[in-house]
Protein backbone atom coordinates (compact mmCIF):
# COMPACT_ATOMS: atom_id res chain seq x y z
CA UNK A 1 0.00 0.00 0.00
CA UNK A 2 2.67 2.40 1.07
CA UNK A 3 4.36 1.50 -2.42
CA UNK A 4 0.98 2.11 -4.32
CA UNK A 5 0.88 5.71 -2.39
CA UNK A 6 4.28 6.74 -3.19
CA UNK A 7 3.89 6.04 -6.83
CA UNK A 8 0.80 7.95 -7.48
CA UNK A 9 2.06 10.62 -5.24
CA UNK A 10 5.40 10.60 -7.82
CA UNK A 11 3.24 10.42 -10.94
CA UNK A 12 1.33 13.41 -9.55
CA UNK A 13 4.18 15.07 -8.94
CA UNK A 14 5.66 14.66 -12.28
CA UNK A 15 3.09 15.87 -13.84
CA UNK A 16 2.48 19.20 -12.01
CA UNK A 17 5.88 19.36 -12.70
CA UNK A 18 5.78 18.84 -16.50
CA UNK A 19 2.67 20.87 -16.20
CA UNK A 20 4.72 23.88 -15.14
CA UNK A 21 7.65 23.39 -16.91
CA UNK A 22 5.24 24.13 -20.39
CA UNK A 23 6.12 27.42 -21.44
CA UNK A 24 2.95 29.11 -23.33
CA UNK A 25 3.87 28.49 -27.06
CA UNK A 26 4.40 32.31 -28.55
CA UNK A 27 3.78 33.17 -32.22
CA UNK A 28 5.92 35.79 -33.18
CA UNK A 29 4.03 36.91 -36.65
CA UNK A 30 5.72 39.63 -39.33
CA UNK A 31 3.23 41.95 -41.38
CA UNK A 32 3.96 44.71 -43.67
CA UNK A 33 1.09 47.10 -44.62
CA UNK A 34 2.02 46.78 -47.86
CA UNK A 35 3.80 43.77 -49.78
CA UNK A 36 4.60 46.02 -53.18
CA UNK A 37 5.29 49.79 -53.75
CA UNK A 38 4.60 50.52 -57.77
CA UNK A 39 6.03 53.93 -58.46
CA UNK A 40 6.33 56.07 -61.11
CA UNK A 41 9.78 57.66 -62.84
CA UNK A 42 10.54 60.34 -60.21
CA UNK A 43 11.99 60.82 -56.93
CA UNK A 44 9.51 59.80 -54.30
CA UNK A 45 8.43 58.41 -50.47
CA UNK A 46 6.27 56.00 -49.28
CA UNK A 47 5.81 55.34 -45.86
CA UNK A 48 5.54 50.93 -44.95
CA UNK A 49 4.32 49.85 -41.63
CA UNK A 50 6.23 47.03 -40.17
CA UNK A 51 4.51 45.17 -37.50
CA UNK A 52 6.17 42.59 -35.28
CA UNK A 53 7.50 41.97 -31.64
CA UNK A 54 10.63 41.09 -32.36
CA UNK A 55 13.61 43.54 -33.18
CA UNK A 56 14.15 43.64 -37.26
CA UNK A 57 16.52 44.92 -39.61
CA UNK A 58 15.89 46.19 -43.70
CA UNK A 59 17.74 46.05 -46.31
CA UNK A 60 17.59 46.15 -50.34
CA UNK A 61 20.52 45.04 -52.52
CA UNK A 62 19.39 48.47 -54.77
CA UNK A 63 21.80 51.57 -54.49
CA UNK A 64 18.25 53.59 -55.97
CA UNK A 65 16.16 52.05 -52.65
CA UNK A 66 16.85 54.14 -49.37
CA UNK A 67 14.90 52.78 -46.23
CA UNK A 68 15.00 54.43 -43.13
CA UNK A 69 15.58 53.45 -40.65
CA UNK A 70 17.24 50.43 -41.50
CA UNK A 71 16.17 48.82 -38.21
CA UNK A 72 13.91 48.95 -35.47
CA UNK A 73 12.50 47.21 -32.37
CA UNK A 74 9.06 45.90 -32.71
CA UNK A 75 6.27 47.80 -34.64
CA UNK A 76 7.50 50.49 -36.46
CA UNK A 77 6.67 52.89 -40.12
CA UNK A 78 9.85 53.47 -42.03
CA UNK A 79 10.26 55.23 -45.24
CA UNK A 80 11.06 53.55 -48.50
CA UNK A 81 12.36 56.43 -51.23
CA UNK A 82 13.73 55.70 -54.69
CA UNK A 83 15.78 58.13 -56.70
CA UNK A 84 14.36 59.13 -60.05
CA UNK A 85 14.39 56.43 -63.15
CA UNK A 86 16.82 57.94 -65.08
CA UNK A 87 18.07 54.59 -67.11
CA UNK A 88 15.45 54.66 -69.80
CA UNK A 89 13.09 51.28 -68.44
CA UNK A 90 11.06 50.08 -65.87
CA UNK A 91 13.85 48.60 -62.65
CA UNK A 92 12.68 46.45 -59.89
CA UNK A 93 14.42 44.97 -56.65
CA UNK A 94 13.39 44.85 -52.42
CA UNK A 95 13.53 45.54 -49.31
CA UNK A 96 14.51 42.41 -47.26
CA UNK A 97 13.17 42.59 -43.70
CA UNK A 98 14.68 39.86 -41.42
CA UNK A 99 13.65 39.03 -37.37
CA UNK A 100 15.14 36.81 -35.43
CA UNK A 101 12.14 33.74 -36.67
CA UNK A 102 11.51 35.54 -39.91
CA UNK A 103 11.92 37.30 -43.06
CA UNK A 104 9.44 39.11 -45.34
CA UNK A 105 10.28 40.73 -49.00
CA UNK A 106 8.25 43.71 -49.84
CA UNK A 107 9.08 44.28 -53.57
CA UNK A 108 9.55 47.64 -55.38
CA UNK A 109 9.29 48.78 -58.92
CA UNK A 110 9.99 51.75 -60.31
CA UNK A 111 7.93 52.77 -64.06
CA UNK A 112 9.53 54.98 -66.16
CA UNK A 113 5.68 56.58 -66.51
CA UNK A 114 4.79 59.97 -65.17
CA UNK A 115 2.41 62.76 -65.75
CA UNK A 116 -0.30 59.99 -65.84
CA UNK A 117 1.58 58.24 -68.97
CA UNK A 118 2.66 54.77 -69.16
CA UNK A 119 5.72 55.87 -71.25
CA UNK A 120 5.92 53.01 -73.67
CA UNK A 121 5.15 53.72 -77.51
CA UNK A 122 2.11 52.27 -79.29
CA UNK A 123 1.85 52.81 -82.36
CA UNK A 124 -1.38 54.22 -84.08
CA UNK A 125 -0.15 54.65 -87.58
CA UNK A 126 3.46 54.31 -89.94
CA UNK A 127 4.25 57.27 -88.56
CA UNK A 128 2.79 58.14 -85.61
CA UNK A 129 2.93 56.62 -81.99
CA UNK A 130 1.10 57.54 -78.57
CA UNK A 131 1.17 57.10 -74.73
CA UNK A 132 -1.72 55.15 -72.91
CA UNK A 133 -3.15 57.17 -69.84
CA UNK A 134 -2.45 55.40 -66.64
CA UNK A 135 -6.36 54.75 -66.25
CA UNK A 136 -9.51 54.91 -67.03
CA UNK A 137 -11.03 59.05 -67.73
CA UNK A 138 -13.24 59.91 -64.09
CA UNK A 139 -14.94 62.68 -63.23
CA UNK A 140 -16.71 64.40 -60.84
CA UNK A 141 -19.63 67.05 -61.54
CA UNK A 142 -19.91 68.82 -57.86
CA UNK A 143 -16.00 70.15 -58.38
CA UNK A 144 -15.70 69.61 -61.85
CA UNK A 145 -13.01 67.49 -61.69
CA UNK A 146 -11.58 64.95 -63.94
CA UNK A 147 -8.74 62.74 -63.24
CA UNK A 148 -7.17 59.71 -64.50
CA UNK A 149 -8.10 56.24 -62.45
CA UNK A 150 -4.73 55.32 -59.94
CA UNK A 151 -4.69 51.65 -61.24
CA UNK A 152 -5.30 50.31 -64.70
CA UNK A 153 -7.73 47.81 -63.32
CA UNK A 154 -9.79 50.45 -61.24
CA UNK A 155 -13.72 51.51 -62.34
CA UNK A 156 -16.71 53.15 -61.15
CA UNK A 157 -19.15 50.27 -59.79
CA UNK A 158 -19.17 46.89 -59.05
CA UNK A 159 -21.21 43.25 -59.96
CA UNK A 160 -20.70 39.91 -59.24
CA UNK A 161 -21.68 36.95 -60.86
CA UNK A 162 -24.51 34.75 -60.40
CA UNK A 163 -24.76 31.10 -59.18
CA UNK A 164 -23.62 30.24 -63.16
CA UNK A 165 -20.42 32.64 -62.98
CA UNK A 166 -22.24 34.51 -65.41
CA UNK A 167 -22.25 38.94 -65.76
CA UNK A 168 -24.72 40.86 -66.68
CA UNK A 169 -28.20 42.32 -66.13
CA UNK A 170 -28.50 46.34 -64.42
CA UNK A 171 -26.66 47.36 -61.70
CA UNK A 172 -28.90 50.56 -60.21
CA UNK A 173 -26.94 51.10 -57.45
CA UNK A 174 -23.54 51.31 -59.21
CA UNK A 175 -21.75 55.27 -58.99
CA UNK A 176 -22.33 55.57 -62.89
CA UNK A 177 -26.29 55.33 -62.36
CA UNK A 178 -26.31 58.21 -59.65
CA UNK A 179 -24.95 60.66 -62.47
CA UNK A 180 -26.05 64.20 -62.18
CA UNK A 181 -24.84 67.93 -62.65
CA UNK A 182 -24.73 67.85 -58.85
CA UNK A 183 -23.12 64.38 -57.54
CA UNK A 184 -20.21 64.60 -55.73
CA UNK A 185 -19.32 60.89 -56.55
CA UNK A 186 -16.94 59.77 -59.50
CA UNK A 187 -17.84 58.27 -63.15
CA UNK A 188 -16.58 57.10 -65.88
CA UNK A 189 -19.14 55.86 -68.38
CA UNK A 190 -19.81 58.79 -70.81
CA UNK A 191 -22.03 59.95 -73.79
CA UNK A 192 -19.94 60.50 -76.83
CA UNK A 193 -18.49 64.31 -77.04
CA UNK A 194 -19.63 64.92 -73.34
CA UNK A 195 -16.50 67.01 -72.67
CA UNK A 196 -18.61 69.98 -71.47
CA UNK A 197 -17.94 72.30 -74.21
CA UNK A 198 -20.89 73.40 -76.15
CA UNK A 199 -20.19 71.70 -79.46
CA UNK A 200 -23.65 72.87 -80.99
CA UNK A 201 -25.19 69.57 -79.81
CA UNK A 202 -28.21 69.20 -77.64
CA UNK A 203 -25.98 67.21 -75.18
CA UNK A 204 -22.56 68.15 -73.99
CA UNK A 205 -22.06 67.20 -70.35
CA UNK A 206 -20.29 65.28 -69.21
CA UNK A 207 -23.32 64.01 -66.73
CA UNK A 208 -25.74 64.04 -69.94
CA UNK A 209 -28.40 61.14 -69.51
CA UNK A 210 -30.46 61.61 -72.88
CA UNK A 211 -31.04 58.55 -74.37
CA UNK A 212 -31.66 60.42 -77.95
CA UNK A 213 -28.89 59.43 -80.03
CA UNK A 214 -29.15 63.44 -81.93
CA UNK A 215 -29.20 65.41 -79.11
CA UNK A 216 -25.14 64.36 -79.02
CA UNK A 217 -24.65 65.27 -83.06
CA UNK A 218 -21.63 67.51 -82.66
CA UNK A 219 -22.11 70.79 -84.60
CA UNK A 220 -25.59 69.61 -84.96
CA UNK A 221 -24.51 67.41 -87.55
CA UNK A 222 -23.96 63.77 -87.79
CA UNK A 223 -21.13 63.65 -89.85
CA UNK A 224 -18.65 65.73 -87.24
CA UNK A 225 -15.60 64.12 -85.45
CA UNK A 226 -13.94 65.12 -82.28
CA UNK A 227 -11.65 66.51 -84.53
CA UNK A 228 -10.33 69.59 -86.20
CA UNK A 229 -12.87 72.52 -85.41
CA UNK A 230 -15.05 70.25 -83.04
CA UNK A 231 -11.39 68.64 -80.72
CA UNK A 232 -12.65 70.48 -78.54
CA UNK A 233 -15.55 67.80 -78.22
CA UNK A 234 -12.63 65.32 -76.99
CA UNK A 235 -12.43 65.20 -73.63
CA UNK A 236 -8.60 65.24 -73.40
CA UNK A 237 -8.40 68.32 -75.79
CA UNK A 238 -10.97 70.59 -73.65
CA UNK A 239 -10.08 69.64 -69.88
CA UNK A 240 -7.60 69.55 -68.12
CA UNK A 241 -6.67 66.31 -66.62
CA UNK A 242 -5.90 66.91 -62.25
CA UNK A 243 -3.30 64.18 -62.25
CA UNK A 244 -1.84 64.25 -65.79
CA UNK A 245 -0.64 67.73 -66.20
CA UNK A 246 -3.36 69.30 -65.50
CA UNK A 247 -3.64 71.27 -68.56
CA UNK A 248 -5.76 70.94 -71.38
CA UNK A 249 -4.52 69.52 -74.87
CA UNK A 250 -2.17 67.30 -73.15
CA UNK A 251 -4.64 63.99 -74.11
CA UNK A 252 -6.92 62.60 -76.76
CA UNK A 253 -9.15 60.14 -77.83
CA UNK A 254 -8.05 57.71 -80.89
CA UNK A 255 -9.66 58.12 -84.02
CA UNK A 256 -11.23 54.61 -85.68
CA UNK A 257 -8.34 54.47 -87.99
CA UNK A 258 -5.63 54.74 -84.70
CA UNK A 259 -7.67 52.14 -83.31
CA UNK A 260 -7.70 49.93 -86.51
CA UNK A 261 -4.42 50.42 -86.82
CA UNK A 262 -3.31 49.21 -83.48
CA UNK A 263 -5.61 46.27 -82.93
CA UNK A 264 -4.81 44.83 -86.36
CA UNK A 265 -1.63 46.44 -88.58
CA UNK A 266 0.99 47.38 -86.32
CA UNK A 267 4.01 45.08 -86.37
CA UNK A 268 3.28 41.96 -84.54
CA UNK A 269 -0.49 42.97 -83.76
CA UNK A 270 -1.82 39.73 -83.57
CA UNK A 271 0.42 38.93 -81.00
CA UNK A 272 0.23 41.78 -78.33
CA UNK A 273 -3.23 41.29 -77.55
CA UNK A 274 -5.02 39.05 -75.19
CA UNK A 275 -7.78 38.71 -73.07
CA UNK A 276 -7.37 38.42 -69.14
CA UNK A 277 -8.18 38.89 -65.73
CA UNK A 278 -6.19 41.58 -63.36
CA UNK A 279 -6.05 41.54 -59.18
CA UNK A 280 -9.93 39.77 -60.15
CA UNK A 281 -11.24 42.27 -62.59
CA UNK A 282 -12.09 40.91 -65.89
CA UNK A 283 -10.74 42.67 -69.68
CA UNK A 284 -8.36 43.04 -72.27
CA UNK A 285 -4.37 43.44 -72.36
CA UNK A 286 -3.07 45.48 -75.38
CA UNK A 287 1.00 44.83 -75.10
CA UNK A 288 3.51 47.97 -76.61
CA UNK A 289 5.44 48.13 -79.57
CA UNK A 290 8.33 45.74 -79.25
CA UNK A 291 6.88 44.18 -76.00
CA UNK A 292 9.80 41.98 -74.04
CA UNK A 293 8.03 40.28 -71.10
CA UNK A 294 9.32 40.92 -67.34
CA UNK A 295 11.34 37.79 -65.93
CA UNK A 296 8.95 35.03 -65.03
CA UNK A 297 5.69 36.37 -66.22
CA UNK A 298 4.08 34.89 -69.46
CA UNK A 299 1.57 36.35 -71.94
CA UNK A 300 -1.18 34.12 -73.79
CA UNK A 301 -2.24 36.03 -77.02
CA UNK A 302 -5.67 35.90 -78.32
CA UNK A 303 -8.90 36.28 -77.41
CA UNK A 304 -10.49 32.98 -75.80
CA UNK A 305 -12.04 33.92 -72.15
CA UNK A 306 -10.87 35.60 -69.36
CA UNK A 307 -9.14 32.85 -67.47
CA UNK A 308 -6.40 32.97 -70.36
CA UNK A 309 -4.05 35.35 -68.43
CA UNK A 310 -4.87 35.88 -64.77
CA UNK A 311 -2.38 38.24 -62.77
CA UNK A 312 -2.08 39.03 -58.88
CA UNK A 313 -1.02 43.12 -58.28
CA UNK A 314 2.43 42.24 -58.11
CA UNK A 315 2.50 40.43 -61.49
CA UNK A 316 0.50 42.81 -63.36
CA UNK A 317 2.78 45.48 -61.95
CA UNK A 318 5.46 43.95 -63.40
CA UNK A 319 3.39 43.40 -66.49
CA UNK A 320 2.63 46.94 -66.02
CA UNK A 321 6.32 48.40 -65.21
CA UNK A 322 7.18 47.17 -69.25
CA UNK A 323 4.62 49.00 -70.78
CA UNK A 324 1.07 46.48 -70.79
CA UNK A 325 -1.91 48.17 -70.38
CA UNK A 326 -5.48 46.53 -69.72
CA UNK A 327 -8.77 47.94 -70.12
CA UNK A 328 -11.49 47.10 -67.60
CA UNK A 329 -14.61 45.28 -68.96
CA UNK A 330 -16.85 48.15 -67.70
CA UNK A 331 -20.21 47.49 -69.04
CA UNK A 332 -22.29 50.28 -70.79
CA UNK A 333 -24.56 52.64 -68.77
CA UNK A 334 -28.21 53.63 -70.70
CA UNK A 335 -29.50 56.51 -69.43
CA UNK A 336 -29.13 55.45 -65.28
CA UNK A 337 -28.91 51.75 -66.32
CA UNK A 338 -25.48 50.53 -66.04
CA UNK A 339 -25.29 47.07 -67.62
CA UNK A 340 -22.79 44.23 -68.30
CA UNK A 341 -20.38 44.99 -65.89
CA UNK A 342 -17.88 42.74 -66.00
CA UNK A 343 -18.46 41.07 -68.80
CA UNK A 344 -18.55 43.74 -71.81
CA UNK A 345 -16.21 46.83 -72.13
CA UNK A 346 -16.73 49.57 -74.60
CA UNK A 347 -14.03 52.12 -75.27
CA UNK A 348 -14.55 55.22 -77.19
CA UNK A 349 -13.42 56.74 -80.66
CA UNK A 350 -12.91 60.33 -81.56
CA UNK A 351 -14.75 59.23 -85.33
CA UNK A 352 -18.24 59.37 -86.02
CA UNK A 353 -19.97 56.73 -88.05
CA UNK A 354 -23.72 57.97 -89.93
CA UNK A 355 -25.85 58.21 -87.25
CA UNK A 356 -23.59 56.16 -84.67
CA UNK A 357 -20.51 56.05 -83.58
CA UNK A 358 -17.16 54.02 -83.54
CA UNK A 359 -15.96 52.24 -80.59
CA UNK A 360 -13.19 49.08 -79.56
CA UNK A 361 -15.22 46.85 -77.94
CA UNK A 362 -14.96 43.17 -76.54
CA UNK A 363 -16.21 40.22 -74.61
CA UNK A 364 -14.26 37.17 -72.94
CA UNK A 365 -13.61 35.93 -76.53
CA UNK A 366 -13.62 38.78 -78.82
CA UNK A 367 -12.32 42.43 -79.67
CA UNK A 368 -12.75 44.23 -82.31
CA UNK A 369 -14.21 47.72 -83.87
CA UNK A 370 -17.94 48.39 -83.81
CA UNK A 371 -19.61 51.72 -85.85
CA UNK A 372 -23.37 51.17 -84.68
CA UNK A 373 -23.29 52.11 -81.13
CA UNK A 374 -25.49 54.68 -79.92
CA UNK A 375 -23.97 58.28 -79.49
CA UNK A 376 -26.03 58.71 -75.93
CA UNK A 377 -24.75 55.38 -74.18
CA UNK A 378 -22.23 55.56 -71.58
CA UNK A 379 -18.82 54.05 -72.80
CA UNK A 380 -15.01 54.06 -71.15
CA UNK A 381 -12.98 56.87 -72.20
CA UNK A 382 -9.01 56.01 -72.42
CA UNK A 383 -6.89 58.40 -73.56
CA UNK A 384 -3.71 58.57 -75.29
CA UNK A 385 -0.92 61.31 -75.70
CA UNK A 386 1.20 61.88 -78.71
CA UNK A 387 4.77 61.77 -78.83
Amino acid sequence: MKLLRSLIILSIAGEMLTACGDEPEVTVSLKLSKRELILNKTAQSKVVTITTSESWVAETPADWLLVSPSSGDGTETVTVSVTENDQGGARESYVKITTKSKAMQLVVLQSTNENGAIQTPFSVSADKQVYFSQGNLQYQARTGTWRFAENQWDYVGTQTPDDNGHYGGTIKGSDNANISSTYDGWIDLFGWATSGWNSGANEYQPYSTSTISTDYYVGGEKINNLTGEFANADWGVYNKINNAGNQAGLWRTLTYEEWMYLLYDRDDAILLKGSATVNRITGIILLPDNWTAPEGITFKTGTNGYDDNIYTIVDWCRMEAYGAVFFPAVGIRNGLDVEDVGYFGSYWSSSAFDNYTYNMYFFSDYLGMDGNENRYEGRSVRLVRDL
